[in-house]
C-alpha cells in the first residue's frame, strides 16, 4: 500500500476551534472503500527495467619498461610541458631558444638512464599501445648520447652567467699579476731567496740554480 505522506500535527499544537477538533472521518468507513483503496493503491506497478547496453571497455594500456613511479613522474613533467613529442625532439636537436634551462634541468631529472630509453624504442612498432611517458622516450630514443647532449646544451645556457659570476675574480688576479710583474720590490725579494737557496743547496744537485717555480714561495 502506498503511503501519503505529510506532516502530522501534534496534539498540542491543534487550537481549540480547529476543524480538527471536532473532525468525523470514521463516518466514511466501509468495507467497499477500502477494498477499493486496496486495489488502487496495493498493488505495486511493475516496471521494467531498462536494459543496459554494455559498452566496450577502453582498453587499458600496460607498461613495458618503466615503472609505474617512474611514469606517472614523467607524465606530470609532459603534461605541464604541453609540447608535442616530436618537437620536443626537434627542439633539443636543434638547441632552439625554447631550451631554456628550466626545460633542461627538468629533462635531466625526469629522463631514465639511457639503457632503458632504449629498452623502450624496441616497442616502436606498438607505439599506439604504450603510455604516454614511454611514447614520449620512443620519440626522442632517436636522439643520440641524449643525457650528454642535454648536459651541453645546459653549459651553453649557463655560460654567460657562469663568465659573469668569475668575471670580477678574473680581473682582480689579472691586476694582481701585473702589479707583481712590475714590483720592484718583489722581485728582489726572489733574488733574495735565489740567493739564499743556492747557498743553502751548496753541494748538492739543486746548487747555482738559476731559477725556481715560484710556487715554492707558499713553503718559504
Amino acid at each position: 500500500m502506498k503511503r501519503m505522506n505529510w506532516n502530522q500535527m501534534k496534539s498540542n499544537a491543534i487550537q481549540e476551534k480547529s476543524f480538527w477538533v471536532s473532525a468525523k472521518e470514521e463516518i466514511f468507513e466501509s468495507p467497499d472503500l477500502f477494498t477499493r483503496l486496496m486495489a488502487t493503491f496495493g498493488q505495486k506497478k511493475v516496471t521494467k527495467k531498462a536494459v543496459e547496453v554494455e559498452k566496450p571497455q577502453k582498453k587499458v594500456k600496460e607498461l613495458k619498461v618503466l615503472d609505474s613511479k617512474s611514469a606517472q613522474n614523467l607524465s606530470i613533467f609532459l603534461g605541464t610541458l604541453k609540447v608535442p613529442y616530436a618537437q620536443v625532439k626537434t627542439m633539443i636537436l636543434g638547441v632552439t631558444d625554447d631550451m631554456d634551462e628550466s626545460l633542461i634541468n627538468n629533462l635531466l631529472k625526469q629522463l631514465p638512464e639511457q639503457e632503458m630509453i632504449s629498452a623502450v624504442s624496441e616497442y616502436k612498432k606498438q607505439y599506439d599501445d604504450l603510455v604516454e611517458a614511454e611514447q614520449f622516450l620512443c620519440t626522442i630514443s632517436e636522439i643520440k648520447r641524449l643525457h650528454p647532449r642535454l648536459q651541453h646544451i645546459r653549459f651553453i645556457r649557463q655560460f654567460d652567467e657562469m663568465v659573469s659570476d668569475i668575471k670580477p675574480d678574473i680581473v682582480a688576479v689579472t691586476a694582481a699579476c701585473q702589479d707583481i710583474m712590475k714590483s720592484n720590490k718583489f722581485k728582489k725579494f726572489l733574488e733574495l731567496v735565489l740567493l739564499i737557496g743556492n747557498y743553502m743547496n751548496s753541494g748538492s744537485r739543486n746548487a747555482q740554480t738559476l731559477a725556481f717555480d715560484i710556487s715554492y714561495l707558499t713553503k718559504v
